[in-house]
C-alpha cells in the first residue's frame, strides 16, 4: 500500500479535436505496460490544480496498457477541465479497479476516467463528483470504441448538463452496470448516463435525481441511441420519466430471481453469471462485487460495498422527531443523529429494515441491549442529558454488519438539513447565516448562538468529514429587512462601524463560498477591522479557500490596513467570477496599507473572471509611499496571479496608485486584463500608472486607457486610447490588441463598449453594462458639487449661500434609454422630472434655494433591467450670516491669522448650529487640513452630537442636546477650537466659545397619571394613582421627583366645576360623580409640568 501527497500525473497529452489521443504522436507519453496491482490500495492521492487540465494518476493509457486489481482510497483531486482519478485517457484496460473518495473539475470530470476508449471492467467508484459539463459517478465520457462492463457506482453526481450517476456522455457500450445516490444537474441529468447515443443494456438506477428543467430521466438524462432491458426506480429517483417501459417501483425491482422466468417482468434474460438476485428485499448486485472483500465501504470494516448492499440495512429510522446526517446510504455505517432539546423527549426509538429480512437486528447503548426484527420499532432508548449517546445496531446474517449512531441534543430550531442539495456547501439563506461563517471558518459546520445563550453548531446534512463551505441561496441586502431571519434590519450592520470582515490574520477563512450567481448588497464598513472587506482575510495554503460566482452592490468601505470591496488579503485562496460595484477608502495609511476594488492585498492568489466598478480614495491628510491604492487589486505579491479582470472608475490618493494594479511583485504576473480608470493624485512624489505603479513581475497582453485616466505612463501594459480599447472583435495579428484574449472567456460586444466577462458556462457575468449610472451630474449657479461627479459616487453635497436665495440650474444626463426622474424632499424648491435623455445631452432643471431650508434632492434613475438607482444631494448654506432660526444657526469662522477678536456665539438647547472654517493662508488647498477639537465644560461631548460624525472637516454641525445645562445654571459655555494641520503639525488654531442658554424642551407628553384600582373586597372602589412613563421621556433630563402634589377632584357632571377633595395618593370614591386628579411634577432642569389624569365615574345602581 502507498501514501501520497501532492501528485503530477503520469505521461502526457495532446488531446485531438475530437477528444482522441494519438499515443504514437512525439508530443504524447502515453504509458503503455501493465500495472498489476496485486489487490494493494495507493491512498491519500491528491492533486489540487483548479488551473491545470488533464488530471489523474496518469495522463493517458495506450490501447496495449493494462491496469488491474487496484484500488484509490480516500482520493481528492481537483482541476480545470478533464479531471479523473486513475486515468484521463484509456484506450486499453482497467479491470478491477475501484476508487474513493472526491474529484472536482469543470468540464468532463468521471471518478475512475474521463475518456473511455478501452475497455473498463469489474470495477466501481464511490464518493463525490463534482463538474459542470460531461460530469459521471464512474466515467466522464465512454468513447465510441468504449466498453464499460460489469461496473457500478455509488456516488454523489453534480454539474450543470450532460450528468449521469455512472456516465455522463456515452457514445460507446454499456453492459451489466448499474448506479446508486445522487445525480443533480439543470438538464440531461440521468440516474445512470447523462446523455446516451449509443447502447445500453442490462442495467438499473436506484439514484435520486435532482434537474432544474423537466425532461430528465431516472435511468438517462437525453436518449438518442439504445436502452435494452434497463431501469430505473422511480420511487428512489423521483422522476417518473418518459419511458414507462423503463420505469419500474422500488418492489418490482427487488423481486429476486424469479423475474428472470417472466418476460413481463424487469431483469427478464439478464445473466445469472453476472448477477446476484437475492431475495425480493434487495436489488441485484454484480457477483464479482459480492465475492470480493475489499476495504472500501463501511470504513474500518472489512466489507465490500456488495456486502453491504446485500446483508446491511435497507433503511434506518426513528419514531421521534429527529435528523440523521448524512442521508441513510446502505454504504455509510455511521451518521450523526440531531434530537431538539425543546421537544424534552429524553430517548429514542429507532426502526431498523434490514435488506435481508430473515437477519436479526442488535441494538446497543450505555444501559441498552435489545434485539428486535426488521421493519420493527424497538423500546426506548434513554439519551444522555448532557454530550453524546452513542449507539451502534448489529445486522447479524451471513455476514455481520454494524452501524454506529452518535445522538445529541441541539437547542435551537434550525434548518433540518444545512445541505440540502447535497453538494457539502452549508445554505446560506440570510444574513445570520453570512454573519454566522466566522464561527466556523473552514465549513465543515455551521456554528452559531442559540436562543438560551449557548454557542452551539451542527453539520446535519453534511458528510462525516464535515462540509467544505458555504453558498448564497438567494440575493441578500442590508438594507432588506427580508434578508433577515428575523424580519428585521440590523442596524450594528448599517450604521456606525458597521459590517465586521470575516476572517482575521489569525483566524483565515479556510473553505469554498459560492456565490451561485446572487449578490449581497449594500455592505456597509466605517472603520472597522484593520484589514477587510466582506472577508477579512482568506487563507488558501492550509486548505482550498475559494470565492467564487459573488457579487456585491453599492458597498460603501472605509477603514485602515489593507481595505478591499470583497476581501482584505488573499494568501493562496482563489477568487474566480465574482466582481464589486462601490465606494472603498483608507481613513489612515498603516505602513503597507492598500485599497483594492475587489482584494487589497493578493499574496499568491489567484484572482480570475472578475471585475470591479468602484470609486477607490486612499488617505488624503497623510502622505505615505507605502500606501498602494489599485482599481481592482492594491498589492500583488508573492507569485500572485491576475488573469482575465478588470476594472472601472476612479482613484483619488496620496500615494502609489495604479488603475488595476498599484504593486505587481517580481513573482507575480498579470495577463489578459484591463483598466478604465479617472486617476487623481494628490501632491506628488509618488508613482502612478495607467495600469500598474510600480511592476518587478510579469504583465503581458494588459492595458490601460489613456483618454480617461489622464495618465500616459505606466510600469508595465500597453496605453489604448478608447476607441481602441472598444474593439467589437479581437484583431487578428499575433502582436495586436485583445489577439490571445478567448472568446469563451470574453465578450467583445459592440464598437462602443469595453470587453466584458463570461463565466464557464459561456454566460455573461452580471451588471457588468450597468445602465442605471448616470453619465454626467452638473450643477451651476452660485452653488459648488462636492465631490466632484463620478457615476459610482452616489452621495453628494450642494453648497451654497445663506445670505440671499440661489438659483440653481441642475443637469442629469442619463443613459440611452433609461428613464432618469428627479425628486425633491426640501421646503420651498419645486422640481421637475427630467425625461429620457440621449447619450450627448441632458435636460436642465431649474429651482431655487431660499437661503435657510434645508435640501436633499434625490436622482432616480430607472431602468427596466436593473433596479433603481438613487443619487443624494444634501445642501449645505455658507456665510457670514447669523440666522437664529429655531432649527438652524450658521455663522463662519475665518482668517484665523489676520484677526485677534474674540467671537461668541449662542445657541438654545435644542437648536442647531453649524461653523464653518475658512482659512485664508495662500497655502495650495491640498497641503492643510482642519480639525475642531472641544475644550472646556464636559457636559457636551461633541463626538455624540456632531453631523457627520466626524470633526475632520471645515465645517461642523450638530444640535445642541435639550438637557445640557445643569439644573441650577442658566446656560453653559463651551469652548470650541478649530485647528489648522499641516502634516502632524498644528499652523494655527482659532478658540470659539458657545454659550448654550437652557430652555424648557418638555412637550408635556413625557409623563402622565395612571389608576390602579385596590383590593375589591377589603377596599372596595378605591383607586391608588401612580405617575408612568408614556414612553416619551421628559427632553429635560427626566424625572427627578415624584409628583410634588396630588389633587382628587369630582363634579356631579359637566356643567359643575370640578371640588377639590384629599391630596393623598390613595382614594374611595363613591356615591354619582365624576372623578380624577391632577398633579405636577420636577424634572431634571428644575423646570415644574402640571398633569392630568383621566375621569373615571362612580355610579349607584341600587340607589334606593
Amino acid at each position: 500500500d502507498l501514501d501520497f501527497g501532492d501528485w503530477q500525473p503520469i505521461g502526457t497529452l495532446v488531446m485531438e479535436a475530437d477528444a482522441t489521443v494519438d499515443c504514437a504522436q512525439s508530443l504524447n507519453m502515453c504509458f503503455t505496460g501493465i500495472l498489476e496491482g496485486n489487490g494493494h490500495t495507493i491512498s491519500n492521492l491528491i492533486i489540487d490544480n483548479t488551473r491545470q487540465d488533464n488530471v489523474a494518476l496518469f495522463a493517458a493509457l495506450s490501447a496495449d496498457a493494462q491496469i488491474k486489481n487496484l484500488s484509490l482510497a480516500n482520493v481528492n483531486i481537483r482541476g480545470q477541465s478533464a479531471v479523473g482519478s486513475l486515468a484521463v485517457y484509456n484506450a486499453g484496460l482497467i479491470a478491477n479497479t475501484d476508487v474513493n473518495g472526491t474529484v472536482v473539475g469543470n468540464d468532463n470530470v468521471g471518478a475512475l476516467a474521463v475518456y473511455n476508449a478501452g475497455t473498463l471492467l469489474n470495477s466501481y467508484a464511490v464518493g463525490v463528483v463534482s463538474g459542470h459539463r460531461g460530469v459521471g459517478g464512474l466515467a466522464a465520457r465512454n468513447k465510441i470504441d468504449g466498453l464499460i462492463a460489469n461496473s457500478y457506482a455509488l456516488n454523489r453526481v453534480s454539474g450543470h448538463h450532460g450528468v449521469g450517476g455512472l456516465v455522463g456522455f456515452n457514445f460507446g457500450t454499456i453492459k451489466n452496470t448499474y448506479a446508486s445516490g445522487r445525480a443533480q444537474g439543470h438538464r440531461r441529468v440521468g440516474g445512470l448516463v447523462g446523455i446516451n447515443e449509443n447502447s445500453i443494456a442490462d442495467s438499473y438506477a436506484s439514484v435520486r435525481v435532482i434537474a432544474t428543467v423537466s425532461g430528465d430521466s431516472g435511468l438517462v438524462g437525453s436518449d438518442s441511441g439504445s436502452v435494452m432491458n434497463s431501469y430505473w426506480d422511480i420511487e428512489a429517483s423521483g422522476v417518473q420519466g418518459f419511458s414507462p417501459e423503463h420505469a419500474k417501483t422500488t418492489d418490482q425491482l427487488r423481486q429476486g430471481i424469479s423475474q428472470l422466468l417472466d418476460p413481463a417482468q424487469a431483469y427478464y434474460g439478464w445473466n445469472v453469471a453476472d448477477w446476484h438476485f437475492g431475495d425480493a428485499e434487495q436489488y441485484p448486485i454484480l457477483k464479482y462485487a459480492a465475492d470480493t472483500d475489499k476495504e472500501v465501504c463501511g470504513g474500518d470494516s472489512q466489507l465490500s460495498c456488495g456486502d453491504l448492499q446485500a446483508y446491511g440495512l435497507a433503511d434506518l429510522s426513528s419514531v421521534e422527531v429527529t435528523t440523521i446526517s448524512p442521508h441513510f446510504d446502505a454504504t455509510r455505517l455511521h451518521y450523526r443523529v440531531g434530537v431538539e432539546l425543546h421537544r424534552n423527549i429524553g430517548h429514542l426509538r429507532l426502526i431498523p429494515t434490514a435488506l435481508d429480512k430473515n437477519t436479526v437486528i442488535r441494538i446497543v447503548s450505555d444501559s441498552f441491549d435489545e434485539t428486535v426484527e426488521s421493519g420493527t420499532t424497538s423500546s426506548a432508548i434513554t439519551l444522555a442529558s448532557t454530550g453524546t449517546t452513542v449507539i451502534h445496531i448489529e445486522v447479524k446474517g451471513a455476514r455481520t454488519v454494524s452501524y454506529k449512531l452518535d445522538v445529541n441534543y441541539f437547542s435551537f430550531a434550525l434548518e433540518q438539513n444545512i445541505d440540502s442539495d447535497g453538494d457539502e456547501l452549508i445554505e446560506i439563506k440570510t444574513l445570520e447565516d453570512l454573519d454566522a461563517v466566522r464561527y466556523a471558518l473552514d465549513g465543515s459546520r455551521y456554528k452559531y448562538r442559540s436562543s438560551d445563550g449557548a454557542s452551539v453548531e451542527t453539520a446535519i446534512g453534511c458528510p462525516i468529514t464535515g462540509c467544505k463551505g458555504y453558498e448564497l441561496t438567494r440575493d441578500l441586502d442590508f438594507n432588506d429587512a427580508q434578508s433577515y431571519r428575523l424580519g428585521k434590519v440590523n442596524n450594528e450592520w448599517t450604521r456606525g462601524t458597521g459590517w465586521q470582515p470575516i476572517g482575521t490574520s489569525y483566524r483565515p477563512f479556510t473553505a469554498i463560498f459560492n456565490g451561485n450567481g446572487f449578490t449581497i448588497s449594500n455592505l456597509r464598513i466605517n472603520e472597522a477591522a484593520t484589514d477587510g472587506g466582506l472577508f477579512g482575510v482568506i487563507d488558501g495554503h492550509r486548505q482550498l479557500s475559494e470565492i467564487t460566482q459573488l457579487g456585491l452592490l453599492d458597498v460603501e468601505i472605509s477603514g485602515s490596513g489593507h481595505v478591499g470591496g470583497l476581501v482584505g488579503i488573499n494568501r493562496g485562496g482563489t477568487i474566480s467570477e465574482s466582481y464589486v460595484i462601490g465606494s472603498l477608502r483608507s481613513i489612515v495609511a498603516d505602513s503597507y496599507a492598500a485599497v483594492g476594488g475587489l482584494v487589497a492585498g493578493n499574496e499568491g492568489g489567484i484572482i480570475t473572471r472578475s471585475y470591479a466598478m468602484v470609486q477607490a480614495v486612499g488617505d488624503l491628510q497623510h502622505r505615505s509611499e507605502a500606501l498602494s491604492v489599485g482599481g481592482l487589486i492594491g498589492s500583488n505579491t508573492m507569485q500572485g496571479t491576475i488573469e482575465n479582470s478588470y476594472a472601472i472608475g476612479s482613484i483619488l490618493s496620496r500615494g502609489n496608485m495604479g488603475g488595476l494594479v498599484a504593486v505587481n511583485d517580481a513573482s507575480s504576473r498579470i495577463t489578459n486584463s484591463y483598466a478604465v480608470n479617472n486617476i487623481v493624485g494628490v501632491g506628488s512624489d509618488f508613482q502612478i500608472g495607467g495600469l500598474v505603479a510600480s511592476n518587478q513581475g510579469s504583465v503581458s497582453r494588459s492595458y490601460w486607457d489613456s483618454d480617461v485616466s489622464g495618465i500616459e505612463n505606466s510600469a508595465a501594459g500597453s496605453s489604448q486610447t478608447t476607441v481602441v480599447l472598444q474593439q467589437s472583435v479581437p484583431t487578428s495579428p499575433p502582436d495586436s490588441i485583445y489577439a490571445a484574449w478567448q472568446q469563451n472567456v470574453w465578450d467583445f460586444g459592440s464598437v462602443d463598449q469595453y470587453p466584458i466577462l463570461r463565466a464557464m458556462d459561456n454566460t455573461l457575468l452580471p451588471n457588468q453594462q450597468r445602465d442605471n449610472l448616470l453619465r454626467d451630474l452638473t450643477v451651476s449657479g452660485a452653488v459648488k458639487l462636492f465631490p466632484s461627479f463620478h457615476p459610482l459616487t452616489f452621495n453628494y453635497t450642494m453648497i451654497a449661500d445663506a445670505k440671499q436665495a440661489t438659483d440653481v440650474r441642475l443637469k442629469v444626463v442619463a443613459p440611452m434609454g433609461v428613464n432618469a426622474t428627479v425628486d425633491s424632499h426640501c421646503y420651498n424648491v419645486v422640481l421637475c422630472s427630467v425625461e429620457e435623455d440621449g447619450a450627448t445631452s441632458g435636460t436642465t432643471v431649474s429651482f431655487t434655494l431660499d437661503g435657510t431650508n434645508e435640501a436633499e434632492i434625490t436622482i432616480v434613475v430607472n431602468t427596466p433591467s436593473a433596479r433603481p438607482q438613487l443619487y443624494r444631494l444634501a445642501v449645505h448654506y455658507t456665510g457670514l450670516k447669523v440666522n437664529r432660526m429655531a432649527t438652524t444657526t450658521e455663522t463662519t469662522v475665518f482668517s484665523l491669522l489676520r484677526t485677534n477678536r474674540t467671537m461668541t456665539f449662542t445657541v438654545n438647547e435644542g437648536e442647531r448650529i453649524r461653523l464653518n472654517a475658512n482659512y485664508d493662508s495662500g497655502l495650495a488647498d491640498d497641503s492643510y487640513r482642519y480639525q475642531w477639537r472641544q475644550r472646556g465644560s464636559d457636559s457636551l461631548k461633541l463626538e455624540d452630537v456632531l453631523r457627520p460624525v466626524t470633526a475632520d472637516q471645515a465645517i461642523i454641525d450638530f444640535m445642541a442636546p435639550a438637557d445640557v445645562v445643569s439644573r441650577d445654571d442658566d446656560s453653559t459655555i463651551i469652548e470650541l477650537t478649530v485647528e489648522v494641520v499641516v502634516g502632524d503639525i498644528v499652523y494655527a488654531e482659532k478658540t470659539v466659545p458657545l454659550t448654550i442658554n437652557k430652555i424648557n424642551n418638555d412637550k408635556g407628553d413625557g409623563y402622565r397619571l395612571i389608576y390602579n384600582q385596590m383590593d375589591a373586597t377589603n377596599k372596595p372602589n378605591t383607586y391608588s394613582v401612580v405617575l408612568q412613563n408614556s414612553g416619551k421621556a421628559d427632553a429635560d433630563k427626566g424625572l427627578v421627583e415624584n409628583p410634588l402634589a396630588i389633587q382628587w377632584q369630582r363634579r356631579r357632571d359637566l356643567n359643575d366645576a370640578w371640588h377639590n377633595l384629599g391630596t393623598d395618593a390613595t382614594y374611595k370614591i363613591e356615591g354619582d360623580y365624576q372623578y380624577r386628579v391632577i398633579g405636577s411634577y420636577e424634572d431634571g432642569q428644575g423646570y415644574s409640568h402640571d398633569l392630568e389624569g383621566a375621569v373615571i365615574y362612580s355610579i349607584d345602581i341600587d340607589a334606593d
